[in-house]
């Protein structure tokens, strides 16, 4: 880690944190394990300077996930309902 990750990020998380979470169920609801997921890339624009290479990544990967994760999510809250 870096040395002043801490100073800036308050809150870190990370995906390895969150599919361990994911593995070992501790979230109760999908929206839980959706907030991580927004809270690794708000960290990481957070930490990284906008353009940076990281920064960018960190976007495109939630452009890339967000809709996908919205579909899972939603196609698993509406089969619950049947």
């Amino acid at each position: 880690m870096v040395t002043d990750y801490l100073d800036v990020v308050k809150k870190p998380m990370d995906l390895k944190t969150l599919m361990n979470k994911l593995k070992q169920r501790v979230y109760d609801t999908p929206e839980e394990a959706r907030e991580d997921f927004n809270l690794i890339v708000t960290n990481c624009k957070t930490y990284n300077e906008e353009g940076s290479e990281i920064y960018e990544c960190a976007q495109e990967m939630a452009e890339f996930l967000k809709p996908r994760l919205d579909a899972i999510f939603q196609e698993r809250k509406s089969s619950r309902r049947h």
